[in-house]
């Protein structure tokens, strides 16, 4: 049987929207479909926003459903399935609770939010109310990430007892995007990028963190006369894990190349993850699992199937599947507070030099929706 097309509408149409109106539309492929189980799923954008003039293709393909507001495009595009926010952190809390408010499910880019404050309050609102929000944090379904979580489940590293990740966005991607991470209140690169990368450790092993020290930095390049990245581009993090691992990120910006490798340690082995890289003669991504006394084995990892490291269509077939359920709450709701709670902490710990406790704003957060 198919399935009548799904109705959806995309707020905050720059390069990352697009592609998700892309990939959700290439579902109606029939061949697409069959070889991820999506048989007779259809979806099709029939309305946009985006505060900037439309192009002329976007012109031919919406018209007057272009909207420069995206207030108009709630009220005027009725029978939306659901709305995809792809804006800019800033504007996502206040769009995604005005879609919700108006009875349709939104999927939400990361970050959800530019502040812990702002994380809190949407995650009020979204239990008080039971609003069905699904959060893209498509760096859980990287094919790396998937084994990384596979290992750990497993008990092949034992206990865990550290975690070191560094993301290196390079010096291309950084000064490419240096203004609008510059341009207050516009979230810093470290709420901007490592979201994603605390979010995924906290969910492969199953943990949240128990507390955060960090000390951030400013990045200057000498190349042009624009070249100064905005306060929060680099920075080092550390603290403790609930699992009692301890774990430490480094986000650089600076380097040829952009990619993300974390090294996990258990009492029983170690496992380098090479979440997606383009250096020359590596392979795109890769896992390395090296056991006490053994020699290094190399895991096979999930194919890779569209954009962002084989990512985009595994997030996508997820969001649809949870569409197709009717759904009547949240998804995972909590990774709205975990997924900020290292971020937002290692900025105020780099403002304060102190020693923040992520535990407690955790348990407050949680507590404080029942008031």
């Amino acid at each position: 049987m198919t399935t009548p097309p799904y109705r959806f509408a995309v707020i905050g149409f720059g390069r990352r929207g697009r592609y998700h109106m892309e990939s959700l539309e290439r579902l109606n492929g029939a061949s697409a479909r069959k070889r991820r189980g999506m048989e007779g799923v259809q979806a099709r954008c029939v309305a946009v926003a985006d505060p900037r003039d439309p192009t002329s293709a976007e012109r031919a393909r919406f018209g007057r459903s272009f909207y420069r507001e995206y207030r108009q495009l709630l009220a005027n595009a009725p029978d939306l399935d659901f709305v995809i926010i792809a804006s800019f952190a800033i504007a996502h809390v206040e769009q995604t609770l005005a879609a919700l408010q108006e009875g349709i499910p939104v999927f939400l880019e990361k970050a959800v939010a530019i502040s812990w404050e702002e994380a809190v309050g949407l995650y009020h609102q979204v239990i008080r109310h039971q609003y069905p929000l699904f959060i893209g944090y498509n760096l859980r379904r990287f094919p790396a990430t998937l084994a990384m979580k596979r290992i750990v489940e497993e008990g092949r590293l034992g206990r865990i007892q550290s975690v070191l990740g560094h993301v290196n966005t390079g010096s291309h991607w950084s000064q490419g995007v240096w203004e609008h991470y510059a341009s207050p209140p516009e979230s810093s690169l470290v709420v901007g990028k490592l979201t994603h990368d605390t979010d995924a450790i906290q969910h492969c092993l199953n943990a949240e963190a128990v507390d955060c020290v960090a000390t951030v930095t400013r990045a200057v390049w000498t190349e042009g006369a624009d070249s100064v990245m905005a306060e929060g581009d680099a920075c080092s993090i550390s603290g403790l894990l609930s699992n009692g691992a301890i774990y430490t990120f480094h986000l650089t910006t600076t380097g040829p190349d952009y990619e993300r490798r974390y090294i996990i340690n258990g009492t029983e082995g170690q496992l380098e993850v090479v979440m997606h890289t383009a250096r020359p003669g590596s392979a795109r991504a890769s896992v390395t699992l090296w056991r006490n006394g053994e020699e290094p084995q190399r895991i096979k990892l999930p194919p890779a199937v569209g954009g962002h490291g084989g990512a985009d269509f595994r997030i996508h077939r997820d969001f649809i599947a949870w569409i197709q359920s009717n759904p009547t709450a949240p998804d995972d709701p909590r990774s709205i507070l975990t997924g900020m709670v290292i971020p937002t902490a290692a900025l105020d710990s780099m403002k304060t030099g102190r020693r923040i406790d992520c535990a407690a704003r955790l348990r407050q957060a949680q507590e404080s929706v029942l008031l």
